[in-house]
């Protein structure tokens, strides 16, 4: 809790990019309150624009003393934080007011009153499917209303969300300001439940509120974080996806790329064409010639062709084989040829093959993420005309 640089920045959409490409995002600020003891919690909601040692253990002291009846409160807000039940909730808004890859859920899941709009192709999901701002405007309100409700009413967590969202969907790179038009000094009604600002700390009434709405803000950002896959597109704006249906319509994307085609005729034409008749090679075998004979013969007979056609198949196949696999060898495959004939430690050895595998790896998915932009742009190309 002495990190000087939690929540003390802009609000950020780094802060809701996902956590595999952005690693410089703050922790959760969801986690953190179910972590952390009441009091903690406390100075995470009211005070987080101090994370100073001295200012906290000082505000800690306060908040120790705060009475029975804000801590229920407080209590059942951590209590609909933890990991199981607030991604329960998620998922279910997210069904509810989220684009829907329908791979992904049973028609038993998919709600009447859903105002999702729901993608049968996976193709169809990964260009359309990103949630516009109303739609991902209603799912963050939706769940923080229920979360927050102890403490907060709708007012307040829309007083932060209008503008929050509307600036983070219009956003157009990972540390640009956002929500920078949001009044921050509203007045709470949670804080009539304190009885007195702590001793020894001024300014605490002064800045309770701002950062009461900074605490509303992240919040909301790390409830997109959680609940989506979130990234800049080829054309520059954030695309926002439900997580595991992103992942679901990416990989069948991919399979589907990679399936050959194949074309079947109907039995009918079947039928209707002639069997073509196999044409018959001649082969010329000379005889054994002795010496001693005055006269010899060839021996004539006929040869298969499609047994030679087979055999000339067979050995191209093979021989494309052999080509492709030297195609597809990677610049570390003959150190890893030479470290099989060194006497280097094992452990060293069972390191650097798992990086050269992961590495190779790597190499597939940027592959395959660069077929995807190429087809992307291909397609925005073609609706430009």
């Amino acid at each position: 809790m002495s990190d000087t640089t939690y929540f003390t920045d802009a609000w950020q959409p780094k802060e809701v990019l996902d956590p595999e490409t952005e690693t410089n995002a703050n922790e959760s600020i969801i986690q953190m309150v179910f972590y952390h003891k009441l009091a903690c919690i406390y100075h995470i909601i009211m005070s987080n624009y101090t994370w100073k040692q001295a200012d906290i253990q000082t505000l800690i002291s306060f908040y120790e003393t705060l009475g029975e009846e804000i801590n229920p409160k407080v209590q059942k807000v951590q209590q609909n934080s933890e990991a199981n039940s607030f991604s329960e909730k998620a998922k279910k808004f997210g069904l509810l007011d989220l684009p829907i890859y329908s791979k992904c859920v049973d028609s038993s899941q998919l709600i009447a009153e859903s105002a999702s709009r729901v993608y049968h192709d996976a193709k169809e999901y990964m260009n359309n499917g990103s949630a516009t701002e109303a739609e991902l405007y209603r799912f963050v309100s939706s769940i923080l209303k229920e979360v927050l409700e102890p403490i907060f009413n709708p007012k307040e967590i829309r007083n932060v969300l209008k503008g929050l969202i509307t600036s983070l969907v219009d956003s157009r790179s990972r540390d640009e300001e956002i929500g920078s038009d949001i009044e921050k000094n509203v007045k709470y009604e949670v804080v009539r439940f304190l009885p007195e600002s702590p001793p020894n700390f001024p300014g605490f009434n002064d800045n309770v509120s701002r950062s009461i709405t900074n605490f509303i803000g992240y919040f909301a950002l790390h409830t997109i974080r959680h609940h989506c896959y979130v990234n800049f597109g080829v054309d520059g704006e954030l695309k926002f996806y439900q997580r595991n249906m992103y992942k679901k319509a990416f990989d069948d994307l991919r399979v589907n790329k990679a399936k050959p085609t194949v074309s079947v005729k109907p039995e009918a034409s079947l039928k209707r064409e002639p069997k073509a008749e196999t044409p018959t090679l001649t082969r010329v075998k000379p005889e054994i010639r002795n010496d001693s004979d005055e006269d010899f013969c060839e021996i004539i007979e006929p040869v298969n062709f499609s047994a030679v056609k087979k055999s000339k198949t067979r050995q191209t196949s093979e021989s494309n084989a052999k080509g492709g696999k030297e195609l597809k060898d990677f610049p570390e495959k003959y150190m890893l040829e030479d470290l099989d004939k060194d006497d280097l430690p094992m452990n060293f050895k069972t390191k650097f093959r798992k990086l050269v595998e992961q590495n190779q790896m790597l190499r597939d998915e940027i592959n395959d993420y660069k077929e995807l932009i190429q087809l992307k742009i291909a397609e925005k190309k073609q609706r430009m005309g």
